[in-house]
């Protein structure tokens, strides 16, 4: 029987399919550190006038967390401090995230960058992304021919 790789992709394609999917939900949505195994989870809530974002960040100190936006992009990067060793005991397992983080979110509008707002509490980081408004709406009178101002 002759080769025919044209059967071989029927077989990959939804496969391929399916990681061209995934790879374009990373690139939106950031792409995860080359210092973790997966992405940062996070949410994300929707109002009119700004975006919150919630991740959990469970043990870190506020000092370790560095929040920068520019343009329609937030990165949110930060460090996990590492368990303290003992003499008695060794780590068998640890399933808690460790050392350095970084993530870039980008959105689909402008932030006000001086309008942002962050909190850590009960291990949750909750950030306010207000949405820059350049030019507020201004209603426009308009006028007959025969009324001047």
């Amino acid at each position: 029987m002759l080769y025919e790789p044209r059967a071989e992709n029927r077989f990959l394609s939804p496969l391929l399919a399916l990681q061209s999917i995934q790879a374009e939900f990373q690139r939106l949505l950031g792409e995860p550190s080359s210092g973790r195994s997966h992405a940062m989870a996070f949410a994300l809530f929707t109002r009119d006038d700004a975006v919150l974002l919630r991740t959990p960040l469970p043990g870190i100190d506020p000092a370790n967390i560095t929040l920068e936006v520019d343009g329609n992009a937030l990165t949110l990067a930060g460090r996990f401090e590492d368990e303290p060793e003992s003499d008695k005991a060794v780590a068998q397992h640890i399933e808690r995230p460790r050392g350095s983080f970084t993530r870039t979110l980008r959105l689909s509008f402008e932030v006000d960058a001086a309008r942002v707002e962050a909190k850590l509490e009960g291990g949750v980081l909750e950030v306010t992304l207000p949405r820059l408004v350049k030019n507020p709406p201004v209603k426009i009178q308009v006028l007959s021919e025969g009324k001047r101002n």
